[in-house]
């Protein structure tokens, strides 16, 4: 992916350092949309750990008018059993009124072709318990396979 890329009616773009203030405001939606009791966030705490996400290029945005509609970043990491690495995401979050297959999809898709060049596994998973099945049926459709769950116990 070169800069901006058409993939929908929207703008598909990699994240840079003038998007971070935005992008964790943006994913604060994605908190408190959550039927899952999270901690508070804490803007400083969510900068440091986006920065390093954005400068890898490992974030993607989707932008209508260069305001942020989506997003999808996350982080190369070892397996802890193995030298082999992948990428998995660390969020994904698509604003309420742009919340679509299309651009749903080209979010997925344009994070895995970052695991693809670097020859390594995507892993997406979902931390909340909302839209289970519609999630796995995107994942699904675009030919991921399910290879586990997430149980909690005080959250």
């Amino acid at each position: 992916m070169n800069g901006v890329k058409q993939l929908t009616n929207n703008n598909l773009v990699y994240a840079t350092d003038s998007d971070i203030a935005e992008l964790i405001n943006f994913l604060i939606g994605m908190h408190d949309e959550a039927e899952t009791l999270y901690p508070p966030y804490d803007k400083f705490l969510m900068s440091k750990f986006i920065k390093p996400i954005v400068a890898d290029k490992l974030c993607i945005l989707l932008k209508e008018d260069q305001k942020i509609i989506g997003a999808m970043g996350g982080v190369v990491s070892r397996w802890w059993f193995s030298h082999n690495e992948y990428l998995g995401d660390a969020f994904f979050y698509i604003d309420k009124e742009h919340r679509n297959y299309q651009n749903a999809s080209a979010l997925v898709k344009a994070f895995n072709d970052i695991a693809n060049k670097k020859l390594i596994p995507c892993l997406i998973g979902t931390a909340d318990g909302n839209d289970l099945d519609r999630k796995s049926a995107l994942y699904e459709k675009l030919g991921f396979r399910k290879i586990g769950d997430i149980f909690a116990n005080g959250v």
